[in-house]
């Protein structure tokens, strides 16, 4: 059977997209009040979001303004988009799904993004009690950020199994090719509206498992057995 459920946050446990779009909506209020309208802003920021740019955003805005981009302002709007505050919520399914499998089975979870935010988002959604081990991949560096193998086998190793294991996440690009190389089973969950909903997997990397809730993960073959009978 399996010996540890694995699980990403943003999109698999909480919804990202509002998150990010009131910050990027502040972010666009300050350029605003400090370039006036050359374009439209949260548009653009908008844009880069959906287009997962995960770098250089502000700068690629600026540029597009036709600002040239400045160190200090980008990092005023930096700490302006991770001063705000965190409030985000659960998924229905979710507290349900870990306070079930909590009780069979360790609980990981894997989260890519800025650290401090990532640990202030968990801690307003109230679930990191479910968890045996969290690995926020900022902690391990540019080099361990999905689709790195590194915060995968970090689970292992503090958790302390060899055996298999299932991981549950919503971005095929990121999500699934590290845990597929160790042998893992792989579940992609289908939130509607998120970013990556439409996206298609590489065939290379394509998820064993397509869900639209974490209540499906009862029909998952090495999770079914805890609780049968």
């Amino acid at each position: 059977m399996v010996e540890c459920l694995v699980l990403d946050m943003d999109d698999t446990l909480c919804p990202e997209r509002p998150f990010v779009l009131v910050r990027l909506a502040a972010v666009a209020r300050r350029l605003e009040e400090r370039y006036g309208s050359p374009i439209d802003f949260e548009r653009e920021l908008v844009a880069c979001y959906e287009a997962d740019l995960r770098t250089r955003v502000f700068d690629t805005v600026l540029e597009r303004a036709g600002v040239q981009p400045d160190k200090q302002v980008i990092r005023d709007l930096v700490t302006l988009y991770r001063s705000l505050p965190v409030e985000v919520e659960p998924y229905a399914d979710v507290e349900p799904a870990l306070r079930l499998w909590s009780r069979h089975l360790p609980l990981a979870l894997i989260t890519d993004g800025h650290g401090p935010t990532q640990r202030a988002k968990l801690a307003c959604l109230g679930l990191a009690r479910y968890f045996r081990e969290v690995v926020f991949t900022h902690d391990l560096g540019p080099d361990g950020t999905k689709p790195s193998p590194a915060p995968f086998r970090l689970v292992r190793e503090r958790i302390g199994f060899e055996g298999p294991a299932v991981f549950v996440g919503d971005n095929p690009a990121l999500d699934f090719p590290a845990p597929k190389q160790l042998g893992w089973t792989t579940v992609r969950i289908l939130r509607p509206g998120t970013k990556f909903a439409a996206a298609e997997a590489d065939p290379s990397s394509a998820p064993d498992h397509v869900i639209q809730g974490l209540d499906e993960l009862r029909a998952i073959d090495g999770l079914k057995e805890y609780l049968a009978g």
